[in-house]
């Protein structure tokens, strides 16, 4: 999934992605994975923004920064390449500026928590 996405295979990212969310969504609607789901979303959200759709972008990768657990270091990977994607293709709107904003604020905290 993240190796189609980086390489701009959009279609397998997407098949990837929709997988990864499919086996791991349990039976009481629970994610088993939600590191990796987060991830997948990131991954729908840049491919949406590759193909136009800013608002399903913005709520894919708002959905990953709001979930209940969190590999920072790789989703903060994953969304700088939606940085790209959304400073490229929508410079100066302001969904896609509040989303970065929010990006950073995950970033800092991250930074900022202190070490185990």
């Amino acid at each position: 999934m993240d190796c189609a996405r980086v390489v701009g295979d959009n279609v397998l990212a997407v098949e990837h992605a929709n997988e990864v969310m499919r086996i791991g969504k349990m039976a009481d609607g629970s994610e088993r994975w939600p590191m990796r789901t987060a991830e997948a979303r990131i991954t729908l959200a840049v491919v949406a923004a590759r193909a136009g759709n800013l608002d399903e972008a913005i709520n894919d990768a708002t959905a990953a920064l709001n979930g209940d657990r969190q590999c920072v270091p790789s989703l903060l990977m994953a969304a700088r390449e939606l940085d790209r994607e959304l400073n490229e293709r929508y410079p100066h709107v302001t969904i896609a500026d509040e989303w970065q904003d929010s990006v950073a604020v995950v970033q800092r905290a991250a930074v900022e928590a202190p070490a185990d």
